[in-house]
């Protein structure tokens, strides 16, 4: 119980590879300390815990900053499909 109730303040938050955490406004990490917390409380009354919004929406915003720097010439698009498995 204790463990979980830490998590909700250290667990770390999951971005797109590639050090495009720095790049997260604090707002949106505050809203994921707010959504975990409130996870946690719903999942105290026997709810299943998932992934909140806001954790989703730091991913994706990691993730299409990443995707907006890569020079979208053939062999970089090419590489991007094959490696992120993105069609």
């Amino acid at each position: 119980m204790v463990s979980d109730i830490v998590g909700i303040f250290t667990d770390p938050i999951l971005v797109f590879p590639g050090g495009w955490g720095d790049t997260l406004p604090d707002w949106i990490k505050g809203a994921i300390t707010m959504d975990r917390l409130e996870m946690g409380i719903r999942a105290s009354k026997g709810e299943d815990e998932t992934g909140t919004d806001a954790e989703a929406c730091a991913y994706l915003y990691t993730c299409f900053n990443a995707l907006m720097t890569i020079s979208f010439s053939h062999s970089g698009a090419k590489g991007l499909c094959k490696n992120r498995r993105v069609v």
